[in-house]
């Protein structure tokens, strides 16, 4: 009869004597095994029963079915557990003792035979599967999950610390850098490897976090707390400059830096008291020069609205430094020309010596033999005489006499006026001549049927000049001045050159040049601290409607363009070039183009016209693909060139990956030089990468701070500006002052729809109209 899992057969053989035994009964499991069970109860009597009972049966098991699940979550460290509850036997057993394999991808995985498993970074990005298998004795089969989603990364860590500030400019903030970390200035939105943000604002702060970078199995950490990092301060400006002695002319006004004063002769001393703007982080100094430029006393260090020690005043002119030094190390130097009259023919020195009426200048004066003619304020003045031999013009300026007119007053304008169109030389003038000019403001320009020359005292660094050597006194420095017309080797080779370029060379190569002497030792200064004009005389009767540009001719005949506007002074028309060069071979060139692929582009004449100064090439077969994406390297060479600062003999790089042959080298070199753009924290440039429309800006605005430093923005004026764009919120931290900075001079335009589009890529159209409305906007080009 059933019992249980166990069938008992019970024999009664004989009732009549009762004896007990056990007999064996040989049971067969399912056909697949055969064992004695404990037995079958048999009665019987002793004697009677001789022959083994042997009672079979076939037992079939449960077998398993339905569904097993996996509970938990699929991310990297965390454990799956294996899901019985679905799992059904038929018919029902409770007795299964089963088994369980987990599977990546349909791999079982080693070792991972229990009812949960934990996740590890070999399941990255996998599916999980998992088996349950009956034991064979009590029951039969095995089920299969279904697969998890793909195994997601492990959680981020928890929050590292705030980020620690190790320097900070004006304009940069430099963190400690921690491996493994990146950081955000925007609140998270977006986030940089590199511990440094630039293209800041000055005295500005910003709130900085960092975080554990993402790894291929780990997500990005929590965000750390805010670091709150203050900018420097570049203010260092003064309002207020004022001294014991004598009247500054004129009055003090915060954007005048050069101001004159006269004291009698009984003056012997001065203070002056200067009061800086920033009163926190801002220092101040002044210093006394003697009329060589020799230092007399100084630096000497004041408190801002005190005034200062006694600063000594020798006969003649005394030149005052008062030198503002801001927390960012910016500086901005006030100039004080102080003149003390002689002592009078009374002796008493107590009054200015009496001085007597110039007689008023003849209106038509007859010119000296050489023909040159000096003027002070468009009157005649004789501070220079000249003689002419062999076309050659020598011009010897008297030093004593410029500087007595450049002691009436700042502002004074100075001419030499050569007859003809030959060379000029000019001599005795010294470098403390032209820190005078510098210091009053005032001009000199040498000019004949060629050229004028300004001569670029304001634009010159005259102490790198009196570094090379060691400090010589400007006095004692030579400045020698030429004009003339360019070598016949040189105008061939540019003619050759126009020939090759398809372009018209309208002018002969006119050379310029100047160059300091001491002690039998010449320098010629190249580099300028900021743009100087020069004049380059067009031919009479030229069409100014087929003008391109002024060039710098180079030793082979090659042309740069240099901005260029077409002027009229005095009935004659002429080329201003404004140029960084102190000197060179200039000329000017009808370059025009006419790209197919523009005719009907909203930026058909900023294309044309940039293509022609800056003689682009296109994109081959006359197009220039206008609104294809621009690169970095693109990007640069436009820029640099529609500066003019493009040059030949350009030697190193400072990106590994901008080769010395590569096409742009000279131009990436070049405007990295002037901090136009910048390279990547792996050290290389990635010159075929697309730009976007803020990368862009923020490098025009850069490239505009190299014509003109722009003052800072505060950021209610940067949103005052960039209120009317609806996506000014999608600017990068980085990029919002230079955009606002733009927007305000003019050279920042919307896509349409009063947006700017800042992460969109920025066409070779929208750099040509940028980099044209830049130039136009500083008048550097019309």
């Amino acid at each position: 009869m059933p019992n249980g899992a166990y069938d008992h057969l019970t024999l009664l053989l004989d009732t009549s004597t009762n004896k007990i035994g056990y007999l064996a009964v040989n049971n067969t499991h399912g056909g697949t095994s055969g064992y004695f069970d404990p037995g079958v109860i048999v009665e019987y009597n002793s004697g009677v029963i001789s022959n083994r009972i042997t009672a079979t049966k076939d037992i079939v098991l449960p077998e398993m079915g339905g569904s097993v699940k996996i509970s938990g979550v699929a991310k990297v460290g965390q454990t799956l557990t294996a899901d019985l509850s679905g799992v059904t036997y038929t018919p029902g057993t409770t007795d299964n003792v089963p088994t369980y394999q987990w599977y990546r991808n349909g791999v079982a995985i080693t070792n991972a035979t229990g009812s949960s498993y934990k996740l590890t970074a070999d399941d990255f990005g996998a599916a999980i599967t998992m088996a349950v298998t009956a034991d064979g004795t009590h029951a039969t089969g095995s089920v299969t999950s279904a697969a998890t989603g793909t195994v997601a990364a492990a959680d981020g860590a928890k929050a590292p610390a705030a980020p620690v500030a190790v320097s900070k400019t004006a304009t940069s903030i430099t963190l400690q850098a921690v491996t493994g970390q990146e950081y955000s200035i925007d609140g998270g939105v977006t986030w940089q490897d590199s511990p440094t943000f630039s293209g800041l604002t000055p005295d500005t702060d910003y709130t900085i976090v960092t975080r554990v970078k993402a790894t291929a199995t780990q997500q990005a950490s929590a965000v750390s707390t805010g670091a709150l990092i203050r900018t420097a301060a570049d203010n260092a400006d003064l309002n207020g400059l004022s001294l014991s002695s004598g009247t500054l002319s004129p009055a003090f006004t915060a954007d005048t830096t050069n101001y004159a004063s006269s004291v009698s002769n009984g003056v012997s001393d001065t203070t002056v008291t200067a009061t800086v703007v920033d009163s926190v982080y801002a220092t101040v100094t002044a210093s006394v020069y003697n009329s060589e430029g020799t230092l007399v006393k100084g630096p000497i260090t004041m408190t801002s609205g005190v005034a200062s020690d006694s600063l000594p005043l020798s006969v003649g002119i005394n030149t005052i430094k008062v030198v503002v030094t801001a927390q960012d190390g910016t500086t901005q130097t006030y100039i004080i020309t102080v003149t003390r009259a002689p002592r009078d023919d009374s002796g008493t020195g107590g009054s200015p010596a009496p001085t007597s009426a110039p007689a008023p200048a003849p209106t038509s004066a007859p010119a000296p033999a050489s023909g040159v003619k000096t003027t002070v304020n468009n009157e005649d003045s004789g501070f220079a005489t000249g003689t002419t031999a062999n076309n050659v013009t020598t011009v010897v300026i008297d030093p004593n006499k410029l500087s007595a007119h450049l002691s009436k007053g700042n502002g004074q304008q100075l001419n030499v006026l050569v007859p003809g169109d030959g060379e000029i030389k000019v001599a005795g003038l010294t470098a403390a001549n032209l820190k005078q000019l510098s210091d009053t403001g005032s001009t000199l320009n040498i000019e004949n049927l060629l050229a004028i020359y300004p001569i670029p005292s304001k634009q010159l660094d005259l102490g790198s000049i009196t570094k090379q050597w060691n400090g010589a006194p400007l006095g004692e420095i030579a400045v020698d001045i030429d004009i003339k017309r360019s070598s016949d080797a040189l105008k061939a080779a540019a003619q050759d050159q126009a020939t090759k370029g398809g372009y018209d060379l309208l002018v002969n190569p006119v050379d310029l040049s100047l160059n300091f002497t001491y002690q039998n030792q010449s320098i010629k200064p190249d580099q300028l601290t900021g743009y100087a004009p020069r004049y380059i005389a067009l031919p009479e009767g030229i069409d100014l409607n087929k003008i391109t540009t002024g060039v710098i001719v180079n030793p082979d005949g090659t042309v740069f363009h240099v901005p260029t506007v077409v002027t009229k002074i005095n009935n004659r028309y002429f080329a201003l070039i404004n140029d960084l060069r102190s000197q060179g071979s200039y000329s000017v060139i009808w370059n025009p183009q006419n790209f197919d692929d523009v005719k009907s582009h909203w930026a058909q004449e900023s294309v044309n016209n940039i293509a022609a100064r800056l003689q682009l090439e296109g994109t081959g077969n006359n197009t220039f693909s206008p609104n294809r994406s621009i690169d970095r390297a693109e990007f640069a060479t436009i820029v640099a060139s529609g500066l003019g600062l493009m040059r030949q003999g350009v030697s190193g790089t400072p990106y590994s990956d901008v080769a010395p042959s590569s096409w742009y080298h000279n131009a990436v070199t070049i405007a990295s030089e002037f901090g136009i753009i910048k390279g990547f924290v792996d050290g290389g440039f990635h010159g075929s990468e697309w730009i976007t429309r803020e990368q862009g800006i923020a490098m025009i605005a850069r490239a505009l701070h190299v014509i003109q430093p722009q003052e800072a923005l505060s950021a209610l004026e940067i949103n005052q500006i960039l209120a009317s764009y609806s996506d000014m919120n999608q600017i990068s931290g980085y990029a919002r002052e230079s955009a606002a900075q733009l927007v305000k001079a003019g050279i920042l335009q919307g896509t349409g729809k009063q947006q700017l589009n800042p992460k969109a890529a920025m066409t070779r159209a929208e750099t040509a109209a940028m980099v044209e409305r830049l130039l136009k906007a500083k008048k550097l080009i019309d």
